[in-house]
């Protein structure tokens, strides 16, 4: 729970992050490199918790979550380039 708890805060930051006006592009590139990572270690933890259940069930989770967010930033980005 402690992790999750973490995630939450770490996905309040980002978003508040990326709604600042002065969000640099230092900042906002190193979140867009930090998205990478998550990605590459997916599957290296879906392979690590295999065999601890709760553990994936919880990565798993974490993972939509990414996603859901990775969907709105999306669709956020698109909207701004019909402004």
């Amino acid at each position: 729970m402690k992790q999750r708890k973490r995630y939450k805060r770490g996905r309040n930051f980002i978003a508040k992050a990326r709604n600042c006006e002065e969000s640099s592009p230092e900042v906002l590139a190193a979140m867009e490199r930090g998205k990478g990572i998550v990605k590459e270690l997916d599957p290296l933890l879906r392979e690590a918790l295999r065999d601890a259940p709760a553990a994936l069930a919880e990565w798993e989770d974490i993972m939509r979550e990414f996603h859901n967010l990775e969907e709105e930033d999306s669709k956020d980005s698109g909207s701004s380039r019909d402004d």
